[in-house]
């Protein structure tokens, strides 16, 4: 997994490096990202803000999301089964930190609740100069591992 993401940041970065330089919305960075992740992924589904379990709204279960759907900015699963290995939220570097931590948050719920994703994965897209991508991620187990 690690390794495929790796790869992915990798053909992120040779392609479409420009939208970080620029500061681009961060749905226009996930979308080149979701479409990198996929030539590592070519046996699985790569969405941007899919927001369907089954035929149901996807919902998690955190106090200011009770009752709301959820769109995860990028998710690699089997459409139609219950078959999701990986979540994605992402920020830009400058995003705030009351952003950032209600993402993290959103992490913990993806893989703790009804929707089994096996993995979460937290992105930074760092804009300006230099840009670069990082990731944190999350197991099942709760543990964060860097």
């Amino acid at each position: 997994m690690k390794q495929r993401l790796a790869a992915a940041i990798a053909v992120f970065l040779a392609n479409d490096s420009e939208l970080l330089r620029s500061e681009v919305s961060e749905r226009a960075m996930t979308h080149k990202f979701a479409e990198a992740l996929q030539t590592v992924f070519p046996s699985w589904h790569v969405d941007c803000e899919y927001n369907r379990y089954g035929k149901v709204p996807k919902t998690i279960d955190l106090p200011e999301r009770a009752g709301k759907n959820v769109f995860p900015d990028i998710i690699i699963h089997r459409r139609g089964r219950p078959d999701n290995l990986l979540v994605v939220e992402a920020k830009t570097s400058n995003a705030s930190q009351e952003d950032i931590d209600y993402d993290r948050r959103k992490l913990d719920a993806y893989i703790s609740g009804k929707l089994g994703y096996r993995y979460a994965l937290f992105l930074t897209f760092t804009v300006g100069a230099a840009p670069d991508v990082s990731f944190e991620w999350h197991i099942l187990t709760r543990e964060k591992v860097n």
